[in-house]
């Protein structure tokens, strides 16, 4: 099981989007304009051994040529990575990813302008700490 195959799959399908084609993992490739990026970075957190679960930092960055279509991506991204229950007011800090995975997640910070690369494309980021069972 990879964590993040599993919440580009997860965030995919709450956006509508296509892993491969619009939403990927570790690399975002030139195209297409429009994308979404997720990421593991290398600050995540060792957990005690004695603890069973595992700790990861995840930056989720969002690419368009419109600032309001890339922020527009970015706070979907948040707010379901925020909650899966359909009102956020109901937010429990836990997320049902898949069927095989939940995990407890703590937003760090809200989609930020980060941008604006040599296409004229807008970059807007965040990160949010995945708290997971131990993935063997």
């Amino acid at each position: 099981m990879n964590i993040l195959d599993e919440i580009t799959t997860y965030v995919a399908a709450k956006l509508n989007l296509e892993p491969g084609e619009n939403i990927f993992y570790n690399s975002l490739p030139d195209e297409p304009d429009d994308a979404l990026l997720i990421q593991l970075l290398p600050r995540s957190l060792p957990t005690p051994s004695p603890i069973d679960a595992e700790c990861y930092v995840i930056e989720v960055s969002s690419r368009s040529m419109s600032n309001d279509v890339a922020y527009q991506q970015a706070e979907s991204a948040y707010r379901w990575l925020y909650t899966d229950k359909e009102d956020t007011a109901d937010a429990d800090g836990i997320v049902n990813i898949s069927e095989n995975l939940s995990v407890a997640t703590l937003m760090l910070n809200t989609p930020a302008w980060k941008q604006t690369d040599n296409n004229g494309r807008k970059y807007f980021t965040f990160r949010v700490r995945v708290f997971s069972h131990r993935i063997i």
